[in-house]
């Protein structure tokens, strides 16, 4: 079997049988992944490690200033295996979903410094019925019953004082 040529194609699936996953699988590299508009999601891990064959220009040819003919192969080039990290589909996400996700983060964050705007300059006085954060818990502060109606003046959806108890958890 001297001679015989072995594709990427083959190298991937003989690598993912060989990791016990689909041989016929998509896997794709970072790049890839780019120029298709995804991005990996961060800390995964390749699903497979393979040494793949890669077209390489060889550096200082006479011939690279050449033109070249059409029946000859490409003066210069050749192909050397080169390890590839390999991701499969479900490690990767959408970048406008990545961007939603992140603009979402970013309103969240925003409400948030609202709510505590809305609430630090006098506080909430300890009570029996709820378990008050420490970031908003006064000795001196006004009761939860009273600071509903300055979260609600603060443009927050909050009918009593249970809705504020669970905004406050929620942070």
């Amino acid at each position: 079997m001297l001679g015989a040529k072995i594709t990427n194609e083959q190298l991937i699936q003989i690598a993912a049988v060989d990791a016990g996953l689909d041989p016929f699988g998509e896997y794709c590299t970072k790049g890839m992944f780019k120029a298709a508009g995804y991005r990996v999601k961060s800390g995964e891990k390749p699903a497979l490690v393979v040494a793949l064959w890669c077209p390489r220009q060889s550096k200082g040819s006479a011939t690279d200033t050449a033109e070249p003919q059409q029946d000859a192969e490409t003066p210069g080039l050749f192909f050397q295996l080169k390890t590839c990290h390999l991701f499969t589909r479900e490690q990767a996400v959408k970048v406008e979903d990545l961007e939603a996700e992140k603009l979402s983060k970013k309103f969240k964050k925003q409400r948030a410094a609202e709510l505590k705007a809305a609430i630090m300059p006098a506080g909430i006085a300890p009570d029996q019925d709820y378990i008050i954060p420490r970031w908003c818990k006064r000795k001196t502060g006004t009761p939860i019953d009273v600071a509903v109606e300055r979260v609600q003046q603060a443009g927050f959806r909050v009918e009593d004082s249970n809705g504020l108890y669970q905004l406050l958890l929620a942070m």
